[in-house]
């Protein structure tokens, strides 16, 4: 069946293009594709990949070509240009792409020059905000149109890594005349202007100036891009799908809420302790979970973990946007049966067992010394505490000890130097406690005040809390609640 939709496909592509003299064609990036920012947030997957049809225009997609920019830290980010050959006639070179960062609008991004067979060279500029923008966009929130109304978004997606900012991913369709479209084309030369922002390319297509839109391979989003639509606190179901790395389901995983915030914040302001938080599901065979209702004027942050695979957190679920998809690492930095491991389990203050909570390692020892960081090799970062509240930290190198931090619903987040030993060990956790006061100026209350709150840093204490966030009522009342006990704030 899929041969006989290419099928399909093709022979509307060469009809669509019978006007032309020249047929579409699209160009080979692949020598040019390096590492970028789609990598860095581990969005390569989500990104579409080989022969697509994006805005009706086919495109060929083998990564991203990222471009310098004065923004850009190290040498070697980004190339200055490329030579891409052509050797035919066309009338429209169509672009994918997006800047790797934004800001306010700048005249030049980057140069396209389209050098002839004949020697003779035109040379057309890209421009922020008039041609294409950063590849990550407002979600929540409206942004200004681009200057040029025939450019448009031919793809959208959503990561976590965006999420965490409350935004989406994106790619523009641009569409660029060809100034000398009776000469043969030797090449087409995209140099940068070493401007504020990376030009972000993903694939180039020469063709006519018309032409019918071919039927995208790549399926809309049911929901929109940017969301501005009005949110009324009402209870909906988000939902997702949990997968491996080879775009398989995982069956069994667990999900749970870890955090909530409002819309058009990001993941730095989430409260651990808001409505929703400590719900969750638990993915079928299929690998599809959908949780339970919550309110659809909040984003909401997730810890997704399965045997034998990495916890990982999804850091802005919408429950009235698509769902989601989240990928799994296998978990490989220690055999099945370590020999060194430590077995734990939290408990309340009276020895009731708490299941889901996030359980980080920040520190291990060994002898006398003590190493700090939250990638300490041959341990994963973070896991979930199961059902019974247990959980398992173990390597085949040799360690003493471990320090823990645990954080969860109605919870003070903890610390503690765990040893390494064949028996389970509890860690205990207690509501914590409360800091209450009011603001007034000249005797009158502030309402909507926001309050922050950060631990005094400590001898040894290399884990940070915070900072906390609350905000004042009418009557200019707060309260931040579930703090550490026994600590200067």
């Amino acid at each position: 069946m899929r041969i006989i939709k290419w099928v399909g496909v093709a022979i509307i592509f060469l009809c669509s293009w019978r006007i032309s003299a020249e047929p579409a064609q699209t160009l080979d990036l692949k020598p040019f594709v390096r590492k970028s920012p789609i990598e860095n947030m581990g969005a390569e997957w989500l990104v579409p990949h080989g022969n697509q049809v994006l805005g009706g225009i086919p495109f060929k997609i083998d990564g991203a070509v990222l471009f310098h920019s004065i923004a850009q830290k190290g040498k070697g980010v980004g190339t200055n240009d490329i030579s891409v050959p052509v050797g035919s006639r066309f009338e429209t070179l169509h672009l994918l792409a997006a800047t790797d960062s934004g800001g306010s609008n700048e005249p030049t991004v980057a140069k396209v020059h389209f050098v002839y067979v004949d020697g003779s060279e035109n040379v057309l500029d890209l421009n922020y905000g008039e041609h294409l923008r950063d590849w990550q966009g407002p979600w929540h929130k409206a942004e200004e149109p681009l200057k040029n109304p025939d450019v448009h978004v031919a793809w959208v997606g959503q990561s976590s890594g965006a999420a965490q900012s409350d935004k989406y991913l994106r790619f523009f369709h641009i569409a660029l005349g060809n100034p000398s479209p009776d000469k043969e084309v030797r090449e087409l030369k995209i140099e940068s202007a070493n401007s504020r922002y990376g030009l972000l390319l993903l694939a180039m297509t020469v063709g006519p100036s018309k032409m019918e839109a071919l039927p995208d391979t790549v399926a809309a989003p049911r929901n929109p891009f940017p969301d501005l639509r009005e949110r009324h606190d009402e209870m909906t179901r988000g939902e997702g799908f949990v997968k491996n790395l080879d775009d398989k389901p995982i069956a069994k995983a667990i999900i749970r809420v870890s955090a909530v915030r409002d819309l058009n914040t990001d993941d730095g302001k989430s409260d651990l302790n808001g409505p929703g938080v400590g719900s969750g599901a638990e993915t079928d065979e299929n690998g599809h979970f959908i949780l339970p209702p919550m309110a659809d004027n909040k984003l909401y942050r997730l810890v997704v973990w399965a045997a034998g695979y990495e916890a990982v957190r999804y850091r802005g679920l919408d429950v009235k946007s698509d769902p989601i998809e989240v990928r799994l690492k296998p978990f490989t930095g220690s055999s099945p049966n370590p020999k060194f491991a430590m077995h734990g389990r939290v408990v309340t203050l009276d020895g009731k067992p708490l299941p889901f909570m996030l359980v980080e390692n920040y520190g291990v020892g060994v002898d006398q010394g003590s190493t700090w960081g939250n990638a300490q090799p041959g341990f994963p970062h973070e896991v979930l505490s199961d059902a019974n509240g247990e959980f398992t930290y173990g390597r085949d190198e040799r360690w003493d000890k471990m320090l823990l931090k645990i954080t969860g619903q109605n919870m003070a987040e903890g610390q503690e130097w765990v040893n390494q030993s064949n028996g389970v060990q509890e860690v205990q956790m207690g509501v914590g406690a409360s800091i209450r006061g009011r603001v007034v100026m000249d005797g009158k209350p502030l309402a909507n005040m926001m309050m922050g709150l950060n631990i005094n840093q400590q001898v040894n204490q290399p884990v940070w809390f915070g900072p906390m966030q609350a905000k004042t009522d009418t009557n200019g009342a707060f309260i931040f609640e579930h703090l550490r006990p026994n600590t200067s704030w």
